[in-house]
């Protein structure tokens, strides 16, 4: 594929949505999603439901050019015969876990060099009872050659003989060499029964050898990076319990018939212009709404259907509230807070709507009135902080387009490594009595102020009691914001947190208990990216700091070291946690009660049944 295919296809991605100029609620005689009610599409286990866009033909050149050998990619054609014979080698795993050596699959040299693929050295760097994390306790890894049975008989030797397997590599990396290529990979292997869990996460450097047409052979394997977990709280720390919080038979009628349906078969049953440029970028918001001591939920939905309000009980399940609130809104609604904007001791609530921000006060038993509108185009989320000091909360909007009319000129993001096309995101001060002022001009906020920017956070990162803004942005560098007595400096290149692009979200936590608060930035990690950048081919005229921006697309998230001097050192790839893949939500949270920030990412994109689909 060309490079201008490779980077729009395979980088560049467009969420916006259609505005929808209504503020409507679910009405007594229509309580249920809008537009026709056509049934559900089904498919069969395994069935697909992709277009078949890669079926090329002589008859469509251009997907011909889809091809990387007619294209001069050679390393991605590598690339291809690699993984071929590596799923080999992940389905004999999957199969007998490596026990029976004589399954192993053909992909070997018989001269092929093996280093042990598991360190003799591990030490365990988690004090838990119930879950251990072996890594070797010197680095660069050193491991004595062994025949190959060895290698991959003492690489399972610690492993349960029984369980559900599973085994994937992704290549990440590939070099050309005499009679053959090198090729970097992340592996992952996993068994989990009913009483353990088992999981290797290594990287493994092997050398191929070609010979002619024939598929490549592994002529030697060497260790990189390892790390074993070992669980013994039946093999999982989680499970779901969706079903039971949602019993009632309301509830269930929610959770299975609004929830339980994708986007693929929404779009069977609501209006084309509620469904254009939907990707489930609906948030949450969750407060105790009546005072009663229980958490409750309000779940943002798209065009069309309902948003849900849940109200917390006693006996942890949660009941429909949505309509006596006055919150079923039909509106796309993007993000929602809950918060005291009245200084009444409730909670109050925000949402951000196609075309405004709307206010909403809470009576204090958990129903709720519009207070207050803001025009405002394209809000995806909000963040909510006391920045002057004044006794109310103030809000930040995180704006991702530009306005409709701007957009038309330009309607997608450039250059995409450094967008500037973007929507501009506002500071609304609080003047109390439900009055809004945007101040994000006089505060110093509009300051590189046009990105595409998906999230924000406040933090005090420098101990001086004010909270500074740090703001996450898509197809471009992130912003850091310093609060100075309710003014803000942009600091993002002095304090070193302009890495990356991609941005989704952000998390801060005082991670190492140093006393000074980190920052941990959600992005996207890319196998693809990451082979293609480092070829000569890649951008061969282009200017180094473009291609160096490029590849930093590619790179994964961030976590941003706190000195304690004013800046941050990026120390994601060190700490282990850069590979989130296509990451969204990141948080950090201590799952363990051991005081020690822990983290925790989301990630994917539009799934479907069929398991090779994004």
């Amino acid at each position: 594929m060309s490079l201008t295919k490779t980077t729009i296809f395979g980088i560049l991605r467009t969420l916006t949505y259609a505005p929808i100029a209504i503020l409507s609620s679910c009405g007594p005689d229509d309580p249920e999603p809008v537009g026709t009610q056509a049934p559900p599409s089904t498919l069969s286990e395994g069935q697909s439901s992709a277009l078949n866009i890669l079926a090329a033909t002589e008859s469509d050149p251009h997907l011909m050019d889809l091809d990387p050998l007619k294209d001069g990619w050679d390393s991605e054609h590598l690339s291809s015969l690699a993984g071929e014979q590596l799923n080999k080698l992940a389905e004999a795993f999957e199969s007998s876990g490596f026990s029976d050596q004589s399954k192993l699959p053909k992909i070997f040299t018989d001269e092929v060099n093996c280093n042990s693929l598991r360190p003799l050295d591990l030490k365990n760097v988690l004090p838990d009872k119930d879950t251990t994390v072996l890594r070797p306790s010197s680095f660069p890894i050193t491991a004595a050659k062994v025949s190959l049975a060895d290698c991959f008989s003492a690489l399972t030797s610690s492993a349960p003989t029984d369980g559900e397997r599973y085994a994937k590599f992704k290549i990440i990396g590939i070099t050309p060499i005499e009679q053959g290529f090198q090729s970097t990979q992340l592996v992952s292997l996993n068994i989990r029964n009913g009483t353990s869990a088992w999981e290797q996460n290594a990287t493994w450097n092997i050398a191929w050898k070609r010979n002619g047409s024939e598929s490549p052979l592994i002529n030697s394997l060497k260790l990189e990076e390892f790390e074993e977990i070992h669980s013994a709280t039946k093999g999982v720390w989680f499970s779901d319990q969706t079903a039971s919080v949602f019993s009632k038979e309301t509830e269930i009628s929610i959770a299975t018939g609004q929830f339980g349906i994708g986007v693929g078969e929404w779009t069977e049953r609501l209006n084309d212009y509620l469904l254009v440029r939907q990707y489930g970028h609906n948030g949450l918001a969750v407060g105790d709404v009546n005072g009663d001591g229980f958490e409750d939920l309000y779940r943002c939905q798209t065009g069309g259907l309902p948003n849900r309000l849940f109200l917390g009980t006693p006996d942890g399940t949660l009941r429909d509230y949505s309509k006596e609130a006055g919150l079923d809104f039909l509106d796309n609604c993007l993000g929602a807070l809950f918060i005291d904007l009245d200084n009444d001791e409730d909670q109050d609530l925000v949402l951000a709507m196609p075309l405004q921000v709307v206010f909403f006060k809470n009576d204090g038993s958990g129903k709720f009135e519009i207070a207050t509108r803001i025009d405002q185009q394209n809000v995806y989320s909000l963040a909510a902080a006391d920045f002057d000091h004044d006794g109310d909360l103030d809000i930040y909007t995180c704006v991702y387009h530009a306005d409709e009319e701007i957009r038309a000129e330009l309607p997608i993001p450039m250059p995409i490594y450094d967008a500037k096309n973007g929507g501009q995101n506002a500071l609304l001060e609080n003047d109390g009595n439900w009055k809004f002022t945007n101040v994000t001009k006089v505060t110093g906020l509009a300051v590189d102020n046009s990105r595409f920017s998906f999230a924000a956070i406040w933090e005090d990162y420098n101990n001086d009691g004010y909270l500074d803004l740090y703001v996450v942005n898509d197809f471009g560098h992130n912003n850091l914001y310093q609060n100075k007595g309710g003014h803000f400096q942009h600091i993002t290149e002095q304090s070193g947190t302009r890495n990356g692009t991609f941005g989704m979200s952000a998390s801060s936590a005082d991670f190492n208990h140093d006393g000074w608060m980190d920052l941990y930035k959600a992005s996207m990690f890319s196998s693809a990216g990451n082979r293609v950048v480092t070829q000569e081919q890649f951008l061969p005229t282009a200017d180094p700091a473009i291609k160096d921006a490029m590849f930093q697309m590619a790179q994964g998230n961030t976590l941003f070291t706190n000195t304690g001097q004013g800046s941050f050192r990026d120390d994601g790839i060190a700490a282990g946690v850069s590979m989130g893949r296509w990451s969204w939500g990141s948080i950090f949270m201590d799952f363990n009660n051991d005081s020690w920030e822990d983290l925790f990412v989301t990630n994917g994109f539009v799934t479907g049944r069929n398991p090779n689909d994004l």
